[in-house]
């Protein structure tokens, strides 16, 4: 009897169970924190933006003779220290946990934030752009695969809608933000405060972010893969050759059979048997043969 055999007859679509197509518990809970981090993710990064000739005018001397080019380094700094750190935060998120990654992301960026107010020079204000691009970069590679692991395939389009959708709208709201404190006391350097009122919020988000339990790699999907050690919580075992994936198998005499695969190029999919019980059935290529 086939592993795969299932209690309704085959499924040749290789239609995942309704029970795979359900969120996971506490899915809600996670797209909310994570939407919300979204939002002040680019309320931050917006900010300096809106109040650049503030900075500008406060930060270079009158006869600087490329005040515009040496802003423009600001920006600079943040994109190149974020494209060089997210791959690293990336392989960090397949060996650690996850939610404590993106926790000390969004705490390291609200507190550069804070730094960037309180800047006095040009080289400080461009460190702590610097330090904002390393707190970002934690946060923005490791989110989307915290969702998909929250909401199946059938939902996971919908909820990523809802999580981008912060984008535009945090922009926005950097520009206002940042607008509203500049012009609210030019003499006294009122734009400082636009990146003081993000750092309590952010501080905030990080704190709920760290009290959040790890999802299982894979669960939204139907699969069954080990969970991270419980004496370790900050490590998370990752999805391959270090993770074992087991599935219950009901054979021709009514025996349970436990199988694990090891293989780096298995794919891992739902599979239920003659007992109705779903588990995860991975799926190994066949080794290449030397020319």
């Amino acid at each position: 009897m086939s592993v795969t055999e299932q209690s309704g007859g085959s499924d040749p679509g290789g239609t995942v169970s309704g029970e795979s197509q359900r969120a996971v518990p506490g899915a809600r809970i996670a797209l909310i924190l994570l939407l919300s981090i979204n939002l002040f993710n680019y309320i931050d990064r917006q900010i300096l933006a809106a109040v650049e000739p503030e900075v500008r005018r406060c930060l270079l001397a009158p006869d600087d003779p490329n005040p515009r080019q040496k802003m423009g380094y600001l920006s600079t700094a943040f994109l190149v220290t974020y494209m060089l750190t997210a791959p690293l935060f990336g392989l960090l998120a397949e060996r650690y946990s996850r939610w404590l990654l993106i926790a000390l992301g969004v705490g390291l960026w609200s507190l550069a934030s804070g730094a960037s107010g309180l800047a006095g020079t040009f080289a400080m204000m461009l460190i702590t752009r610097c330090f904002l691009g390393i707190g970002e970069a934690a946060y923005g590679p490791v989110a989307p695969t915290v969702i998909a692991d929250y909401y199946p395939v059938a939902k996971r389009g919908q909820v990523l809608a809802w999580f981008y959708v912060a984008i535009p709208v945090g922009s926005a709201l950097g520009y206002v933000i940042g607008e509203q404190f500049a012009v609210f006391n030019k003499d006294a350097q009122s734009w400082r405060w636009a990146f003081y009122a993000v750092v309590i919020p952010g501080l905030l988000l990080g704190l709920w972010s760290s009290a959040m339990r790890e999802p299982q790699r894979g669960a939204a999907d139907g699969a069954t893969c080990s969970a991270p050690s419980t004496r370790r919580p900050w490590r998370s075992r990752p999805v391959g050759s270090a993770a074992s994936c087991r599935r219950t198998a009901t054979t021709g005499s009514g025996a349970g059979r436990a199988c694990r695969w090891r293989d780096r190029s298995s794919a891992s999919m739902p599979a239920t048997s003659s007992s109705g019980r779903i588990g995860c059935c991975a799926w190994s290529r066949p080794p290449r043969l030397p020319d």
